[in-house]
């Protein structure tokens, strides 16, 4: 958990002290537009041109939003979270206190009944193969009690199954973004249109394929900070 704490915390840092936590957005005449962000513009603006029924109000997020980090817990949930693409069925991933024994996993669903649950000594679940997947468009919770010597810690995380009108919205956009912009870039601009979904884990297998540049490894690090990679 340290040490990647320090890798956000140095991101952050080298931004923040380079450039002043820049809006890249290219609204303001008077901040900076480093030359990869302002070259992903470009290509947004030609996607955006082209493909206004997938496009039209998509923007790229910018370094405050990127540069965000959320308070550190003894006990943090890290998949799922936001929303997953259907069919679902989520491999649930936390952190754990040192000295927690043992968790009691618990999934959720709209009325709160309890739709699975699992003792386990490990910091990680599958969702079970005999099970049916989440429902498509359904929201629901997963919680985690840990045991440790001093007692219980309880966190809960929110997430949702995309219905598929949804789904084949995100595919048929990530697809043009593949088939018509170079690599590099299609990677990063991919990555943050799954952001737009919250579909965090979408993004990271996006961003983790080699973008490059500023954006690139502050999307890399905010998004490996949300997973907990």
């Amino acid at each position: 958990m340290m040490g990647r704490a320090f890798v956000v915390t140095a991101v952050v840092l080298a931004v923040s002290l380079g450039v002043g936590i820049l809006l890249l957005s290219g609204t303001d005449p008077e901040v900076p537009v480093s030359k990869p962000r302002h070259e992903l513009n470009k290509v947004m603006d030609g996607l955006r041109a082209r493909h206004p029924q997938h496009f039209a109000k998509f923007g790229l997020l910018t370094d405050a939003e990127l540069l965000a980090v959320d308070a550190q817990e003894r006990l943090r949930l890290h998949e799922p979270r936001g929303a997953l693409l259907h069919p679902a069925r989520p491999r649930f991933r936390w952190e754990t206190p040192r000295d927690a024994v043992s968790y009691r996993l618990a999934v959720t669903g709209r009325t709160a009944r309890v739709l699975f649950s699992k003792e386990t000594n490990d910091a990680e679940v599958a969702w079970p193969p005999w099970q049916e997947p989440l429902a498509a468009g359904g929201r629901y919770a997963w919680r985690v009690h840990a045991r440790t010597p001093a007692g219980q810690e309880i966190a809960t995380q929110p997430f949702r199954v995309l219905d598929a009108a949804t789904t084949k919205r995100y595919a048929d956009g990530l697809a043009v973004i593949l088939k018509e912009v170079e690599i590099g870039k299609a990677v990063v601009i991919g990555a943050h249109w799954a952001l737009r979904f919250d579909l965090y884990l979408e993004a990271w297998n996006l961003v983790r394929k080699g973008g490059t540049g500023h954006l690139a490894l502050l999307t890399s690090a905010w998004v490996r900070a949300k997973l907990g990679r």
